[in-house]
C-alpha cells in the first residue's frame, strides 16, 4: 500500500472543514439547542408554578364561598326563628284574645239568660233547659 501526498492533503482538507464548520455551524446549533431546551424547561417550570398558583387561588375561594354559604345559613336560621317566634307569640295573643271574647260573650249570655228567666219565669224552665241543650251542640262550638 502506497501513501502518496493526497492523503495528507485530505487530512489536511478534512480538519480544517472540521474546525471550520464546528465554529460556524455545530457551535451555535449547539448553543441554539440548548437555549431552546433551557427556555422550553423555564416555561415548563413556569406552567406547573401557574398551575399551583391557580389551584390555590381556586381552593381559597371555594373556601370563602364555602364560609358565606355557611353565614348566609346561619342569619337565614336566626331570622326563621325569630319569625317562628314572633308567629308563635301573636297565635298565643290571639287565643287569649279570642278566649277573653268568649269568656265575656258567656258572661253576657247568661245574663242575659237571667234576666229572661226574671221576667218570664213561667218558661224559663223549658227555655234554659233547651239553651244549654244548644249551648253543648257540635255547631254552636265550631263557631
Amino acid at each position: 500500500m502506497e501513501f502518496n501526498s493526497t492523503l495528507f492533503m485530505q487530512a489536511g482538507i478534512y480538519l480544517v472543514l472540521f474546525f471550520v464548520l464546528k465554529k460556524l455551524y455545530f457551535e451555535p446549533l449547539l448553543a441554539l439547542l440548548s437555549k431552546r431546551e433551557a427556555m422550553t424547561t423555564g416555561k415548563v417550570d413556569e406552567t406547573e408554578k401557574l398551575s399551583k398558583k391557580t389551584e390555590e387561588l381556586r381552593q381559597s375561594y371555594l373556601k370563602k364561598i364555602q364560609d358565606f354559604r355557611f353565614q348566609i345559613n346561619q342569619e337565614k336560621e336566626t331570622r326563621l326563628q325569630k319569625i317562628r317566634s314572633d308567629i308563635a307569640s301573636r297565635i298565643f295573643e290571639s287565643q287569649k284574645s279570642m278566649n277573653e271574647n268568649q269568656d265575656r260573650h258567656h258572661v253576657a249570655l247568661d245574663e242575659e239568660v237571667r234576666s229572661v228567666m226574671t221576667r218570664f219565669p213561667a218558661i224559663s224552665d223549658g227555655l234554659k233547659d233547651e239553651i244549654i241543650k244548644v249551648m253543648g251542640s257540635p255547631r254552636i262550638k265550631a263557631l
